[in-house]
């Protein structure tokens, strides 16, 4: 099973989060960032200490657990990344899920909207690590 990265909700408030260029721009690799993109990077990825962790900042690649394929990241697209796959990887466990403020019942769209955020910014890296 993959665990999911950054600090537990605990650490979170202690981490510095760097400022992301994201919440300042309307596009992101020519593609347009909605604001329910921006609410959802900010409350279930920022504001959790994801984005900001350290192994986020300093092992920036993601990798497909099946086929091995590896892909350079950037903090963004890794924290997406470990959100699908720790979600999908745990069958969406309680305790995975409220390590992202999440609820049983808002999950699976939050899980799909990692994904096409992803998909969105990043086609190669869904196609290669999640598809």
């Amino acid at each position: 099973m993959v665990t999911r990265s950054g600090p537990s909700p605990d650490q979170a408030a202690n981490v510095i989060k760097p400022q992301l260029t994201i919440m300042n721009e309307d596009y992101l690799n020519g593609e347009k960032i909605t604001p329910a993109d921006k609410k959802f990077i900010i409350a279930h990825l920022q504001d959790l200490g994801f984005i900001g962790s350290a192994e986020n900042l300093t092992k920036p690649s993601v990798t497909n657990p099946f086929s091995g394929a590896v892909l350079d990241a950037n903090p963004l697209e890794k924290c997406l990344v470990d959100f699908v796959q720790n979600l999908s990887d745990s069958n969406f466990r309680p305790d995975i899920l409220e390590g992202y403020k999440l609820t049983q019942g808002d999950a699976v769209q939050k899980f799909d909207r990692a994904r096409y955020l992803l998909m969105k910014i990043n086609r190669e890296m869904y196609m290669a690590i999640l598809d």
